[in-house]
């Protein structure tokens, strides 16, 4: 189900990303946000270090920012601060992924396994520590999640 949501063809701070590139990791992040949102500016540092640790060895996780800017000036200043690839801010499956999720506050971050299944619903509670456990062991749960989901 994701993978019709997001389009084959991704941009970032460096120019376009191609979505194949995004669903070799074995976890990916939608990341719902705007420039305008002060709980999304509060969360950005706390999801970068997260990021950073659990991929300083191997690619575990990648991001999807999901932009819900109010304009395109704001999209792209916000983009630069960021080291995930997006969604263009003009293309309509933004708007059909916030329907599909529903997604009525921000910040929100989904996370995904690679195949598209659903493997937490409150990526950011979990990375503000909701469960009391470390960023290797956060992303050990959704590794083992994903295989659960698959092995059945």
């Amino acid at each position: 189900m994701l993978k019709k949501f997001i389009p084959d063809h991704l941009i970032s701070q460096d120019g376009q990303v191609d979505k194949s590139k995004i669903f070799e990791a074995p976890l990916i992040g939608l990341y719902f946000s705007a420039l305008w949102c002060p709980p999304c500016v509060g969360f950005n540092p706390v999801m970068l270090d997260f990021y950073k640790k659990v991929n300083s060895k191997e690619k575990n996780l990648e991001i999807i920012f999901c932009s819900l800017d109010e304009d395109e000036d704001d999209f792209t200043q916000y983009l630069k601060k960021l080291p995930f690839a997006a969604i263009d801010y003009s293309d309509p499956k933004l708007e059909d992924l916030s329907t599909a999720f529903e997604i009525e506050t921000i910040p929100v971050l989904i996370i995904f396994d690679k195949y598209g299944n659903l493997i937490e619903v409150n990526g950011r509670g979990a990375i503000q520590g909701k469960n009391k456990v470390s960023p290797e062991e956060t992303i050990k749960l959704w590794l083992e999640k994903s295989k659960q989901k698959n092995n059945k």
